[in-house]
């Protein structure tokens, strides 16, 4: 019986990966953008889970049946990446490992430190005078220490990460001038990772809709930003990254 369950599994994840490779020469010709918002819209209802990939057998490089903010974000932006399914995997592990070394150390734990950086090449912080500014000092030992991972020599023990942020106070006036599509990060000052969760952010005249998965929901969903942000006080605004093309 479990023979059996594994071999329907199996098969499961091959008829995923084909109707994923279809839909990739499909919207081939897409720009990079639309392709990107393909995707986001083609995982919605997809459930929420906790820490769902890895670097283990247990722990997949890429799945496609679940996603937590930021794998979610990942996955998207990698299969937007990918002209053909081959490339989708190399892409993942371009996006989410620093020189793209498959460790758990060299993870990009945190996304203001690790993570932006490493994509700079296919991302950029969108800034201007409507932006203010945030920094706070990450204890990347404390953090490494903590799970047990040693410690990799040529990062620094601690180190102060800044980010350009927008209040939310002023999100809505500055869409209304401003269609500012992209990855969108929620910024929190009482967290020292400073940035608490992410998403897509997609706008044009008529909505701005932020795409993500969801903690609270369980699943990956899509609603007005300015609905997501009410009563939500720990967050003291959000940066935009825009897609380079």
């Amino acid at each position: 019986m479990l023979w059996l369950i594994a071999e329907d599994w199996q098969n499961l994840e091959h008829r995923i990966e084909e109707t994923i490779a279809r839909k990739i020469e499909q919207i081939a010709d897409l720009s990079l953008l639309e392709r990107i918002h393909f995707w986001a819209e083609y995982f919605l209802g997809k459930p929420y889970l906790e820490n769902p990939l890895g670097e283990s057998e247990n722990k997949p490089l890429i799945r496609f049946d679940g996603f937590d903010c930021i794998t979610y974000v990942e996955t998207c932006l990698a299969l937007g990446l990918s002209t053909e399914f081959s490339s989708v995997e190399p892409n993942i592990i371009k996006i989410r490992y620093r020189d793209g070394r498959i460790d758990h150390a060299m993870r990009c734990h945190f996304v203001s430190l690790d993570w932006i950086p490493n994509n700079r090449d296919i991302i950029k912080l969108y800034s201007d005078n409507q932006f203010r500014k945030i920094s706070l000092v990450i204890d990347r030992h404390s953090f490494f220490k903590s799970r047990g991972i040693e410690f990799i020599t040529d990062l620094k023990y601690r180190e102060k990460a800044t980010m350009p942020y927008l209040p939310t106070d002023r999100l809505t006036q500055f869409l209304k001038k401003n269609e500012k599509s992209g990855i969108v990060f929620f910024l929190g000052s009482k967290d020292w990772l400073i940035v608490n969760h992410m998403g897509f952010l997609f706008t044009n005249s008529e909505e701005n809709l932020l795409y993500h998965a969801s903690y609270l929901s369980k699943k990956v969903e899509k609603e007005p930003i300015n609905s997501y942000l009410i009563n939500r006080n720990i967050y003291i605004g959000i940066s935009i990254a825009e897609v380079k093309s």
